[in-house]
């Protein structure tokens, strides 16, 4: 029997799947992500100027690389890795929100 708690847990990992130039196939790497409610989340989503890193640093606390998660080592990954940005966005949102990913269906 699956068990859910009525308040969720503040963190949460997922996934994230990065393009590394010259592959076929995007990379998976595991991050740790903030959890927000629902009225938390309407909050954040209003504030949509924020700087690609800003972003990530605002919903993420940890990643499984060695480097230690921080401003500069998150900004030499959005600088490597173009859609980087895009991608822990967007799985940021697709598992707060219980939104299937296309592509991994």
């Amino acid at each position: 029997m699956t068990t859910i708690k009525l308040k969720a847990d503040p963190t949460f990992e997922a996934p994230v799947l990065i393009d590394v130039p010259g592959r076929s196939d995007p990379v998976a790497v595991k991050f740790t992500f903030k959890h927000r409610t629902k009225d938390e989340f309407a909050k954040f989503a209003e504030k949509l100027d924020r700087s690609d890193i800003d972003s990530v640093m605002a919903v993420a606390v940890g990643w499984e690389f060695t480097d230690e998660f921080n401003k500069k080592n998150v900004s030499t990954l959005l600088e490597n890795y173009h859609g980087a940005a895009s991608a822990i966005a967007n799985t940021y949102v697709r598992e707060l929100l219980g939104v299937p990913d296309a592509k991994q269906e």
